[in-house]
């Protein structure tokens, strides 16, 4: 059952912890980060290719004589324009972006998870109030029997009382489906092996205070986001690669030496040859062109993928800080109206009943209207405090007490 007494504590950040390794979206990160192993061996190696050795063998036939002829070469291309140093640069620049990309997974994750386990909180907080409605309604139940059993009231009462008690247990099943489903969605995204260790998670709320101003959320956000790191590697990534391919137009030598030893006419003894050889390829007709103008395309494609990023994150900070100070703001109209707690006033209520200070139809209502007012505390705090967990996460910052921004 959901949020036992002997369930396990568990810390919000021991889960993110956890996740930081297990939770499947970074498993797959951690996978695309070891592609850049295969581009930094391949870049580690001094020349583009192989060299190539060849052999021939066979006879010369000149006026009914035969002679033997062998002959042998290797050659090697080479890159002359500095591309072997330009590929270890992509390569490392490569290996940056998918290890932001990496850390970018895990922010984001974090970011979600905090939401998660902030309305997990608050989702204990309604199951607690529904399970109190529950004995509530029960005690009035017995209470409205007792009366109907001294004829003060009619059956019907009973009968009313009845259904008060079966709503109040079906909004206790309701709100402990909500808090499983939370817990569900928690263990999917962290990797989390049992959702039931999640039940009573738990998360350091913090003081009740307005968002920052948006600019100062936002600088702070510039040097702590990884979404921005994430966007300004992908950049780096993609010029080096440009610059490569833009090196790569330049013509690559072959170098080779080869050996023949060539059968001479009679009786002269047989020739040996050794020639040194350069071939290089004209650029007549293909420069590279299409892999250039692609590297080109990824870079300009980058670099709106980082000023995108930077909107978007600026949009979403506005967006949360408005939220937080808007249901900040419903919390000081309940904090002011000074309500006493649900379970007493359900007590007083229940009192006023047993009194006959009020009837079984007067309970009903006031019953619906005091928790009503608790969940709208609820609701206005958890929206505050889910806000406020996406704003920390987004900006990478602790807002403190002093309303001011801290690392």
């Amino acid at each position: 059952m959901l949020f036992a007494v002997d369930a396990r504590a568990t810390s919000l950040d021991e889960v993110l912890r956890y996740a930081d390794e297990n939770a499947p979206t970074v498993r797959v990160a951690l996978a695309r980060a070891e592609l850049a192993a295969g581009a930094m061996a391949e870049a580690a190696a001094p020349v583009p290719a192989n060299p190539e050795l060849s052999v021939a063998a066979g006879v010369r036939a000149l006026d009914g004589a035969v002679g033997p002829e062998l002959a042998v070469s290797v050659r090697q291309q080479l890159e002359v324009a500095g591309e072997p140093r330009l590929r270890r640069q992509a390569a490392s620049d490569q290996q940056a972006a998918l290890q932001a990309e990496l850390e970018e997974i895990r922010w984001r994750l974090g970011v979600e998870a905090r939401q998660l386990a902030v309305a997990l909180v608050f989702a204990r907080e309604r199951t607690e109030a529904a399970s109190r409605a529950v004995e509530f309604s029960e005690a009035a139940r017995a209470n409205v029997a007792r009366l109907v059993a001294l004829g003060e009231l009619s059956p019907l009462e009973l009968l009313a009382a009845d259904v008060e008690v079966a709503e109040a247990q079906e909004r206790l099943l309701e709100r402990r489906r909500l808090g499983e489903a939370l817990a569900e969605q928690l263990a999917a995204l962290t990797g989390w092996v049992n959702p039931h260790e999640l039940d009573a998670v738990e998360v350091e709320l913090g003081p009740l205070t307005p968002a920052p101003p948006i600019e100062a959320l936002f600088a702070a956000a510039v040097d702590r986001s990884a979404g921005l790191r994430a966007r300004e590697r992908a950049v780096d990534a993609a010029q080096s690669a440009y610059a490569l391919e833009r090196r790569d137009a330049t013509p690559e030598p072959t170098v080779g030496l080869s050996f023949a030893r060539e059968a001479g006419p009679q009786p002269a003894p047989p020739a040996a040859v050794v020639l040194a050889e350069v071939t290089v390829p004209l650029p007549a007709w293909r420069r590279n062109d299409g892999a250039r103008a692609l590297a080109a395309a990824e870079v300009v494609v980058a670099q709106r993928e980082r000023e995108l990023e930077a909107s978007t994150l600026r949009a979403e900070l506005a967006a949360a800080a408005a939220e937080m100070d808007a249901a900040a703001a419903r919390v000081q109209l309940h904090d002011d109206a000074t309500l006493p707690s649900l379970e007493s006033s359900l007590a007083l209520l229940e009192r006023a009943f047993e009194l006959g200070e009020v009837d079984a139809v007067q309970v009903s209502r006031l019953r619906d209207r005091l928790l009503a007012a608790a969940e709208d505390r609820v609701d206005a705090r958890a929206a505050y405090y889910g806000a406020r967990a996406r704003l920390e996460s987004l900006a990478g910052v602790v807002l403190d007490e002093h309303i001011q921004v801290t690392p």
